[in-house]
C-alpha cells in the first residue's frame, strides 16, 4: 500500500525539524556569546573577552 501524499509530508517534517534544530543551535550560540561578553573574563581583545570572539 503506497500513500501519495506521505512522501511530501515526510519531506516537510524533515525540513521543519532541520530548521528548528538549526534555530535552537544558533539561539544557544547567541545567548552564550552574550553571556561571555557580559562576563568579566580575561584576556581581552578590543575590550571584549577572547572567548566571546571565538564563539
Amino acid at each position: 500500500m503506497d500513500h501519495k501524499e506521505l512522501n511530501d509530508l515526510t519531506r516537510e517534517l524533515d525540513r521543519s525539524s532541520n530548521r528548528l534544530t538549526f534555530g535552537i543551535i544558533i539561539g544557544g550560540l547567541a545567548i552564550t556569546t552574550g553571556l561571555l561578553i557580559v562576563a568579566d573574563l580575561s584576556p581581552k581583545f578590543w575590550s571584549l573577552p577572547i572567548y566571546a570572539w571565538i564563539s
